[in-house]
């Protein structure tokens, strides 16, 4: 028998067409998502300082109202830089392993990097924004 193609078959070589798109972008998603399950897991990343550490030892001796206030602000700048200063090469080494790890399962994909970390503007202990983006 030959096959004729009619209105019916055609909307269905659409669906499947459309199913397996949608397919290969749940496919995508997970792998995306086992990645990152995985960098949780290798990077639980445990800064060796607290709130302490980051205010540091606070004396009032001689110091009222905003005197304090501003001596204050700047112990607390020298303090985020120190402590910057130390987390930059793990830092650098996260952003490495995070982008190497979602591109060898999306090669398609789109890694950056955003937020306060990627300007140089976070706190001591903050978060690496990630975005990434799949092609259409």
């Amino acid at each position: 028998q030959v096959f004729k193609q009619t209105k019916n078959t055609k909307q269905l070589d659409k669906c499947a067409s459309s199913v397996g798109a949608n397919f290969r972008i749940m496919l995508a998603q997970t792998k995306l998502l086992l990645v990152l399950a995985m960098l949780m897991v290798l990077f639980q990343w445990k800064t060796n300082h607290d709130l302490g550490e980051v205010l540091g030892e606070r004396k009032y001796l001689g110091c009222r109202g905003v005197t304090c206030l501003g001596r204050d602000i700047r112990m607390f700048e020298q303090r985020c830089k120190d402590i910057r200063r130390r987390e930059a090469p793990l830092r650098l080494s996260i952003v490495r392993t995070i982008r190497k790890l979602v591109l060898g399962a999306l090669p398609e994909a789109s890694v950056q990097f955003a937020g306060s970390s990627a300007l140089g503007l976070s706190l001591p202990n903050a978060d690496l924004d990630v975005l990434v983006t799949l092609p259409r």
